[in-house]
């Protein structure tokens, strides 16, 4: 390739991507950073914010794996039941259905401070629920 003075590999993809100067860059621009640029190397673990923010998950292109499937499906349907809660008592069970998803979800994936805190969420909406379908039922 004309105008490549290294190539940086990328781990992750197991590819390698040309790195031009600004010197060796097309006429239109689009150049990548040199090697001496802070951004130059592969992204490292804890190293700025290509360190933290992966591309796609668990080296796919672009593919949505089952499990962040399965928390997208549960956040959405916790939001919607959110703003339904008012209508009706089993808006608010939904709720607490939906948080219970969101609590598997977050321990599934590993972040264990987001399921602990979606599954208090859970109890909490649980509870209302039971509160809200007492005061509904009338009494003999």
């Amino acid at each position: 390739m004309k105008g490549v003075s290294e190539t940086t590999r990328i781990p992750s993809r197991g590819t390698s991507l040309p790195v031009l100067s600004r010197d060796e860059a097309p006429a239109g621009g689009g150049w990548l950073p040199s090697a001496g640029s802070p951004f130059s190397a592969p992204p490292q673990k804890g190293k700025g914010f290509r360190g933290l923010i992966p591309l796609a998950p668990h080296g796919h292109d672009r593919a949505m794996d089952a499990l962040t499937a399965f928390g997208l499906f549960a956040v959405t349907f916790m939001l919607i039941c959110y703003v339904l809660e008012d209508r009706a008592p089993f808006w608010t069970f939904l709720f607490a259905l939906g948080c219970l998803m969101g609590s598997a979800y977050g321990f599934l994936q590993g972040a264990w401070p987001f399921g602990a805190v979606e599954l208090i969420w859970f109890v909490v909406a649980l509870r209302r629920w039971v509160g809200l379908r007492s005061r509904a039922e009338p009494r003999a």
